[in-house]
């Protein structure tokens, strides 16, 4: 007589391997063809003008410029607060 077979065969075992392997194989393939997609959309021309002097208005209306925080730390950071046709 034979054993009884448990809750997992061999057949099933190597099933789920092949099928899983399939679908790392599938994602990763995917994933390099939307970075190689993204990667060709994007062109910059130039070089960004980083540092250097700078003139902003403040929340009152007052002209500021770089030399009003010399030999201080600044942190500019220009975010949304309200952007619904970007967000």
């Amino acid at each position: 007589p034979r054993k009884p077979l448990g809750p997992v065969s061999w057949a099933s075992f190597a099933l789920t391997v092949t099928v899983g392997g399939a679908l790392v194989a599938y994602y990763q393939y995917e994933k390099e063809r939307k970075q190689t997609q993204v990667s060709t959309k994007v062109k910059s021309y130039g070089k960004p003008a980083l540092g250097g002097p700078w003139t902003l208005v403040d929340f009152n209306g007052q002209p500021r410029t770089n030399e009003d925080f010399r030999g201080q730390h600044t942190l500019l950071y220009f975010g949304f607060t309200y952007c619904p046709d970007i967000c």
